[in-house]
């Protein structure tokens, strides 16, 4: 059996990736080498896949960069409360996510069904985990749109692919606008001229 008829129907993948694999030949973080991971581990969300990446890279990375040579013989036990694989544990750490404010318009479609909206809200804040997003805040209002949201993903290609699948149920049309909050756009002006 091929690898391709083997992972034929899974939908959640485990990938561990050695130091090797993330390593330069002097033992360093190789950029271009993590860029192509990032844009593999990408195709495959993008197919529907949900991928945990796990790797010793970062150990290695840091021993570089500390003059370290060779790995320690014993290594201390890792902290259960700064654990990344499990963010709901306290002090977890998370992955930075962009901000966006989604303006949304009911299709005549999306109006003739008014009363199911706050069903179907409830509904699209959990698909949009599907496609790594989450809808932080939804209100119906007054005035030139219908709804605002604040949604949070991880990138804008896992928000535009979320935005298409909204889009495609034919009950709302939006536009969206990447938010920064005060700290990201000092770190923005902080670097002009």
């Amino acid at each position: 059996m091929d690898r391709r008829e083997l992972l034929q129907g899974v939908r959640k993948l485990v990938v561990k990736i050695g130091t090797a694999a993330l390593s330069d030949s002097d033992g360093g973080l190789d950029e271009a080498k993590v860029a192509r991971l990032a844009e593999q581990v990408h195709a495959l969300r993008q197919r529907g896949l949900r991928v945990c990446v796990v790797s010793s890279g970062a150990i290695g990375a840091g021993m570089n960069a500390l003059g370290i040579r060779r790995r320690p013989a014993r290594s201390p036990p890792p902290s259960r409360a700064s654990h990344p694989a499990n963010p709901s544990r306290k002090g977890a750490r998370r992955i930075a996510m962009a901000t966006y404010v989604v303006l949304t318009h009911f299709t005549d479609q999306g109006i003739r069904t008014i009363k199911s909206s706050p069903q179907r809200a409830s509904q699209v804040a959990e698909e949009a985990k599907r496609f790594g997003c989450e809808m932080k805040e939804i209100y119906w209002t007054l005035g030139q749109y219908d709804i605002v949201s604040i949604v949070e993903a991880p990138d804008d290609q896992s928000l535009t692919a979320f935005g298409l699948w909204l889009g495609s149920a034919g009950n709302v049309r939006t536009q969206t606008m990447r938010a920064f909050s005060k700290a990201d756009f000092g770190a923005i002006i902080s670097k002009l001229p």
